[in-house]
């Protein structure tokens, strides 16, 4: 009389385990993937809220601050800074009364977050033509290439 054992083999697990571990890879990618585009576009949000505040200064000032901090506490509750970094984002204006703030992105090339690609992995916004991001950025980021 033979004894019948019952139980998986070695191979079955062997596979499970295999199976298991490429599907939690694969999982783990995609939540980081999400949470660096949630992380860009909360610094889309800031740019976009230190913009208006940019905004309502000169329609009392007759010009834009040399730097960010005017604009607390009567245009912003709090200057934002970047939610990885806790570094202020840059900050330019120049003669013609124009005006730029941008911020390094963490997806690269990514066309539903950066505008017009001018530069891979920054974020732009500001009042005037004149100012683009790929002119100011390469000083301060040499692997900042624009396209």
């Amino acid at each position: 009389m033979t004894k019948q054992v019952k139980g998986f083999t070695l191979i079955e697990l062997l596979v499970t385990i295999s199976i298991i571990g490429i599907l939690s890879s694969l999982t783990i990618y995609g939540v980081k993937a999400v949470r660096s585009r949630a992380r860009d576009t909360e610094r889309i949000t800031h740019l976009n809220r230190i913009q208006g505040a940019l905004t309502l200064y000169y329609a009392v000032e007759k010009q834009y601050p040399d730097t960010l901090n005017p604009l607390e506490p009567s245009y912003l509750k709090n200057i934002p800074t970047d939610p990885v970094t806790h570094t202020p984002y840059s900050y330019g204006t120049d003669i013609t009364d124009n005006f730029a703030i941008w911020g390094k992105m963490e997806i690269k090339n990514d066309k539903a977050i950066n505008d017009n690609g001018n530069c891979d992995n920054y974020y732009e916004t500001g009042n005037g033509d004149s100012w683009s991001v790929s002119s100011i950025s390469t000083t301060t980021d040499p692997s900042c290439t624009p396209s």
